[in-house]
């Protein structure tokens, strides 16, 4: 059941991240969204990640603790049912591995857009700088 509902955690962020990754490479900038609350999203799901992640350590540790001390014949279909779920285990961990570096990329694109957008502002601020210098300067010359 934990192992069940890891899954369904770790699809859920799945779904959310491809749907901030939509806000984020939306091409019509009047309808991309806040790319702070963006940013704030992705962190969220790191930290979810992160949790998921020692959950998922834990439980592999659990269980190959258990499937060590399975030893009596009886057992043996207790281990092999122990066996399957650290491979399931171990596989979560892997697709987990896997959201974190997409959580990474979708930070550096984040963190990249607001790059080109302040850019674009200093750029108009310089333009206007560069405009109003040299009726400065000649007021400045004359004593105005």
């Amino acid at each position: 059941a934990v192992v069940d509902r890891i899954a369904d955690v770790l699809e859920s962020v799945q779904v959310e991240l491809q749907t901030l990754s939509k806000c984020i490479f939306d091409e019509r900038k009047e309808q991309r969204t806040d790319l702070q609350q963006i940013i704030q999203q992705l962190g969220q799901n790191r930290s979810l990640l992160s949790q998921l992640g020692e959950s998922l350590f834990s439980s592999t540790r659990l269980l190959a603790f258990y499937r060590l001390h399975a030893n009596e014949p009886r057992q043996s279909v207790a281990k092999g049912l122990l066996k399957a779920l650290e491979r399931d285990v171990r596989s979560l961990g892997e697709h987990q591995a896997r959201l974190l570096g997409d959580i990474a990329f979708l930070l550096d694109a984040t963190l990249g857009l607001i790059n080109i957008e302040q850019n674009a502002i200093i750029k108009v601020f310089s333009i206007a700088a560069v405009l109003f210098l040299p009726p400065t300067l000649v007021g400045t010359v004359y004593g105005m």
